[in-house]
Parts: structure tokens; C-alpha cells; sequence
């Protein structure tokens, strides 16, 4: 798949990788880029990127209220529960680091509003 023109996604034996993909600024930034990974995260961020109600929406906690008030099914939140751990670990954890050190902050992890 290419991105206006660039290279987007490397697949390989092994794994998936992401290639020249902007630096997700937000949680929904993030959920945004995973329709191209396998799995059922990316089947959320299917949905939800073909979801026009959720153009607005930038954190984990604004996504749960608005499944919850659709009344999604269960595995549905357990997915979005699974891909807040992922986002999580891979910048929440680089936010607070950062923090730690003094240096300047420029993602406010899962719950930015």
C-alpha cells in the first residue's frame, strides 16, 4: 500500500512494519494507522475509521463512552481494552520517561482530550 506515493507498510516473513507513518499525536491517531496490522485491533480501527461519528474523538476514554452508548458487545471493549494496553506501552511509557527527564511532552497518552 502506498501513502501519496511513498512506501506505507513493509511486510516481511516475520512481521509487519510501519514505514514513513506520521507520529500519532493521540490515542485515535494511533487506532487510525492499525487498519493495516493483522489482528483484531485492526479490525476496530476498521470500524472506526469507517465510523464518521468518531472523526472528533482523540482518547481511548472518549472511544469506550461512545461503544458503550452503542451498546457494542463485549469483545468489542475487550479489543479496545487490549489496544489501549498497546498504545499505552508503546507512548504512554515514552511519555512519562520523558517527563521524568525534564523534557518536553508531545503526546498526552490514551486519555488526551
Amino acid at each position: 500500500m502506498t501513502a501519496k506515493g511513498r512506501d506505507f507498510v513493509i511486510r516481511g516473513d516475520t512481521g509487519v512494519w510501519l514505514v514513513d507513518v506520521p507520529y500519532p499525536r493521540t490515542f485515535m491517531a494511533w487506532l487510525r494507522q492499525q487498519v493495516e496490522f493483522p489482528g483484531r485491533i485492526r479490525d476496530l480501527a476498521g470500524d472506526v475509521v469507517a465510523d464518521p461519528a468518531t472523526a472528533s474523538l482523540r482518547s481511548a476514554k472518549a472511544l469506550r463512552r461512545y461503544l458503550e452508548a452503542k451498546g457494542v458487545k463485549d469483545n468489542v471493549l475487550a479489543t479496545l481494552a487490549e489496544a489501549e494496553m498497546v498504545w499505552q506501552v508503546t507512548y504512554g511509557g515514552a511519555d512519562e520517561r520523558r517527563k521524568k527527564r525534564g523534557e518536553q511532552v508531545h503526546y498526552h497518552g490514551a486519555d488526551a482530550h
